[in-house]
């Protein structure tokens, strides 16, 4: 044991040099790690930078697509609206010989689609303004005539309010002459039903 003694006290500046030099190896070895771990974590961190921007694109996209996909449909619920669309006549009521009946107007369905909740009134607003008519609906080819003051007609105007198989609300705003059985001052207002809420 004294020999293990002696031979520490005569070599050990040797070994502190090996131990010195065995540290700074091992601290070297310490820092190549850390820095790699260093860079590892700043690639995955990069990597899900790159992950959440192309997440997000892909989200901006999709968002896009839906929007022209709700546009396609609204265009294509429009153009269907307006292909079966009724489109109403106004003309002098006639009996069945053709002779002309004063005071009746004559509403004929000319268009491609049924005309559902008619209702007929006079535009001033004022007790009484809303005509009694037999029909609820107008399908296509088909008429009803409505018995009319006159003089109402001509000074406020009627409106026949009614809508479409897609749902659409139309107004048909009118006056009538009865000087020459005619309707004039035509004025048609469609508010388009959405068909995708």
């Amino acid at each position: 044991m004294q020999f293990l003694l002696c031979w520490l006290g005569i070599t050990s500046s040797q070994i502190q040099a090996v131990a010195g030099v065995a540290a700074v190896i091992v601290a070297a070895i310490v820092a190549v790690v850390a820095w790699k771990q260093k860079l590892a974590a700043e690639a995955q961190a990069k990597a899900a930078i790159d992950q959440t921007a192309a997440a997000k694109e892909q989200a901006l996209a999709a968002k896009e697509q839906v929007i022209a996909a709700k546009q396609q449909t609204e265009t294509s619920f429009r153009i269907a609206d307006i292909q079966t669309s009724p489109h109403i006549s106004i003309t002098p009521a006639q009996n069945h010989i053709g002779v002309l009946l004063k005071g009746q107007v004559a509403f004929l369905n000319n268009g491609n689609g049924v005309a559902a909740n008619l209702r007929l009134k006079y535009r001033d607003g004022l007790p009484g303004d809303d005509l009694q008519i037999s029909a609820q609906s107008l399908v296509i080819r088909d008429s009803f005539n409505a018995l009319i003051d006159e003089g109402r007609a001509a000074k406020s105007g009627l409106v026949l309010t009614y809508t479409t198989i897609f749902g659409s609300k139309c107004s048909l705003e009118f006056q009538w002459n009865g000087l020459i059985s005619k309707a004039i001052n035509e004025r048609l207002t469609i508010e388009y039903a959405e068909s995708v809420k």
